[in-house]
């Protein structure tokens, strides 16, 4: 990504499936201003979107929109004057003005368009799934994006300003390290949520009172393989970070440690724990965390008891990094509500009930209400084992007990219990064969996608590359220093 590839007026999308991604981007891209024609083989753009309620509204919203549609077209060349399009029924060619062209790719990662435009010295910028195949939601977020102005951040930049940041507002050097390696870390996969807007956070916290930047966290060794911390109020990743080294050891010793920390504020990725027993010490990694407030129901109630309530998990996978899966109990997160809210557009049913305990589509409803588990009565059986192992086991705040992580002065005192498992121990010298052949399974099937893998991805193109950040919030967050 480059700071100068900003999208130009004229716009082609090339829709090489006449798949609903290229709708969704002209849709957006459209709004925003720009004059875009989508170029595609199908005689039809959007096919897939015939399959549901969409389609005719998406075609006239496109139609009123001024998009443009040139089908069962192929494009030839793409020059200083924009895409050269051959019609594949007649041979008939012809150029479509534009400034920028954007691919809307199927579902599988694909980068060598990529490799030989920036062999090229072509500017781009790689968005979707033309990155790393993931949920329309992300390739649309993405997508919304390439018209922000990014600023690329060396990593060590990023941790000074992150720790000078937690430093002005009270920290301690060492919970200002700790835990500004937890914020570079989530920004560098891309977790923006908890990367630096999260930061933006842990400050407002800080100045309220609701972490304590200077507690010691207390440590204690009930057992062999067991740690038990206090965070005191504070931020969890200084007690964690204590203990860390002792706690891989035991894991690697006696092939399984559990680590136990309550009276903490909220982590953050879980991912992060979790991805660092697998690359740093081959270990797989469970983590388990809850928050305050509580913001979903326990499965056929209406009252709160759960907050979005994440777990993670990471396995050292063969020859590509950790594999990582790190994701809430709930079917949205609250910054999904109040975008919707400020959007004034509906959320989808099965996110929300409003006040009353009815279902809702009116996110303003869904944010006086209660957020639903995913799937169900099964999302909301795996909201209660997080809920149990996260507070239950570590002697932690109930999530229905504790105090807003965003609001007030108190701390809300919660939980985050790891567990690091040696596989060597569970399965036996022939683990990394065994795992091998699974990966080599999965490999077989080209729709098969490894969500925990990309985020490793980036992170690496991050350390050689720099944070590519928005300038905006670059700004805030230097500003807080």
């Amino acid at each position: 990504m480059m700071r100068s590839a900003r999208l130009k007026d004229r716009v082609v999308i090339l829709d090489e499936g006449g798949n609903w991604r290229g709708v969704g981007t002209a849709w957006k891209m459209s709004e925003d201003g720009h004059q875009v024609t989508i170029v595609t083989a199908d005689p039809l753009v959007g096919k897939e979107l015939q399959r549901s309620a969409a389609d005719f509204p998406a075609r006239q919203t496109l139609a009123r929109l001024g998009v443009a549609f040139e089908t069962e077209r192929a494009i030839l060349e793409w020059t200083a004057e924009g895409a050269r399009v051959v019609s594949l029924l007649t041979g008939a060619e012809k150029l479509v003005p534009a400034g920028s062209l954007v691919l809307a790719t199927t579902n599988m990662a694909e980068d060598s368009l990529a490799g030989e435009l920036a062999a090229r010295g072509v500017r781009f910028r790689l968005i979707g799934d033309c990155a790393s195949p993931r949920q329309a939601a992300f390739a649309f977020y993405e997508g919304r994006k390439a018209g922000i102005e990014l600023v690329h951040i060396p990593l060590r930049e990023a941790q000074a300003v992150a720790e000078g940041a937690l430093a002005a507002h009270g920290c301690s050097a060492a919970h200002a390290a700790a835990t500004g390696r937890s914020i570079v870390a989530a920004e560098a996969e891309g977790n923006h949520a908890v990367g630096f807007l999260h930061l933006i956070d842990y400050c407002e916290a800080l100045d309220t009172g609701r972490i304590d930047g200077t507690a010691e966290p207390l440590v204690e060794h009930p057992s062999a393989t067991v740690v038990r911390i206090d965070a005191r109020q504070g931020f969890p990743h200084l007690g964690v970070d204590t203990v860390w080294a002792e706690f891989a050891a035991a894991a690697q010793r006696s092939g399984i440690a559990v680590l136990s920390l309550s009276n903490g504020f909220t982590c953050g990725a879980l991912g992060y724990f979790a991805r660092r027993l697998a690359d740093g010490h081959g270990l797989a990694g469970l983590v388990a965390a809850n928050a305050g407030p509580a913001v979903m129901p326990a499965s056929g109630g209406r009252r709160r008891v759960f907050c979005t309530n994440p777990l993670a998990f990471a396995l050292p996978w063969p020859e590509r990094g950790a594999l990582v899966i790190d994701q809430s109990s709930a079917a949205t997160a609250i910054v999904g509500l109040k975008k919707a809210a400020a959007e004034g557009k509906p959320i989808p049913e099965g996110w929300a009930f409003d006040a009353d305990g009815q279902p809702t589509t009116d996110p303003e409803k869904a944010l006086e209400g209660t957020m639903l588990a995913f799937g169900g009565a099964r999302g909301a059986n795996i909201a209660l084992m997080v809920e149990l192992l996260a507070a239950g086991l570590t002697g932690a705040n109930w999530s229905a007990e504790a105090p807003a992580f965003n609001a007030g002065s108190a701390s809300p005192g919660v939980g985050l219990l790891i567990i690091a498992i040696d596989p060597a121990a569970t399965a036996g010298s022939g683990f990394a064969a065994h795992l091998q052949g699974f990966a080599d399974l999965l490999a077989t099937d080209p729709g098969v996608h490894l969500h925990g893998l990309a985020k490793g991805r980036r992170a690496g193109q991050a350390a050689a590359r720099g944070l590519p950040v928005d300038a905006a919030v670059w700004d805030r967050i230097r500003a807080l220093a």
